[in-house]
């Protein structure tokens, strides 16, 4: 009977972190998945340190590194060509300055029509800084264009 029990308690717990999961924000699960995939292979790596298995530790390590933003290699790393800028050109990822934003190319950067109001070029601008903010895993160099859109508007 506790068997019938613990497993009832197990598939409402697994049922409820899918549903949770299905309607999260990805970039914060993203986010909080690299965060739990770098714990465990901290805490593994830590493990094989103390038996003696030291050249596993350290790929763990290096493994945790890149998953949480560090180091320069894989994916994760910021000479591997990622999403927060990695080998996209110039210095730290960014393309090169080209000169100051035209007001049309404001306006394609906030998906805005000529003549938008002062209310519509915030909205637009904070809907898509949302989306691109650094620190829901998107990168600096979009933020800034953004902001220079609104401020190129707004003639700020």
């Amino acid at each position: 009977m506790i068997w019938f029990v613990l497993g009832g308690v197990l598939l409402a717990g697994v049922l409820w972190l899918l549903y949770r999961v299905a309607y999260a924000d990805s970039a914060r699960v993203v986010s909080r998945a690299r965060t739990l995939g770098a714990a465990a292979a901290i805490i593994v790596g830590l493990g094989l340190a103390l038996t003696g298995r030291i050249g596993l530790a350290v790929v763990l390590f290096g493994a945790a590194a890149g998953l949480l933003g560090f180091g320069g290699f894989g994916p994760f790393g910021q000479l591997g060509g990622n999403a927060s800028g990695g080998a996209a050109g110039g210095a730290g990822g960014r393309p090169p300055r080209q000169g100051q934003m035209s007001r049309a190319e404001a306006l394609e950067v906030l998906g805005l029509q000529e003549g938008a109001s002062a209310e519509e070029i915030k909205q637009a601008h904070r809907k898509l800084l949302g989306k691109v903010h650094p620190d829901r895993e998107g990168t600096t160099y979009l933020a800034s264009k953004i902001n220079e859109a609104k401020d190129v508007l707004l003639k700020k």
